[in-house]
């Protein structure tokens, strides 16, 4: 019978290799010895995560939050919940992971990028906004309504204000 630490190492290589399914196994015989074994839940959520079972990885991290609380795991719990577009909840584990090590890379990253996702997304949608309104008061003057033109013009200044 293999002990905890050399089924985590052996889970650790697997992932290396792609080999997530048995990887997952050597988690799973692991945790069976010592079930608090954060490094065998850790290993296991990234497993998960990398054969795209986003939800099950977050319990496995979960679980590691509950027991050991530590700025990887809230890291990279946020990682996932961003792969499963759920990034206000994303943020708040960065500004968690962040709250225990100010220099944690992964999260200030990840919270950057989130910040400059929600400002581009948000310029597209004023563009789109402006778009549509220039679009109907043109179509409004080159049919000669004019008096049409002038509140789609208005709300276009409006949305170049903002």
């Amino acid at each position: 019978m293999e002990d905890n630490t050399n089924l985590i190492l052996k889970g650790i290589e697997l992932s290396s290799q792609g080999r997530y399914e048995e990887a997952i196994q050597c988690y799973d015989q692991a945790l069976a010895i010592n079930p608090n074994d954060k490094e065998g839940w850790d290993g296991k959520g990234d497993a998960l995560d990398d054969l795209g079972k986003h939800e099950e990885a977050i319990i496995c991290y979960d679980y590691v939050l509950r027991m050991h609380p530590n700025d990887s795991t809230w890291a990279m719990k946020g990682i996932v919940l961003n792969k499963i577009n759920r990034h206000q909840e994303a943020n708040i584990c960065f500004d968690k992971a962040l709250a225990m090590n100010p220099h944690n890379a992964t999260a200030l990253t990840m919270k950057k990028n989130n910040q400059e996702k929600r400002v581009t997304l948000d310029l597209l949608e004023k563009g789109d906004k402006l778009s549509k309104m220039m679009g109907k008061a043109i179509e409004a003057y080159q049919a000669k309504k004019y008096e049409e033109a002038i509140p789609h013009l208005q709300e276009s200044l409006k949305i170049l204000k903002d």
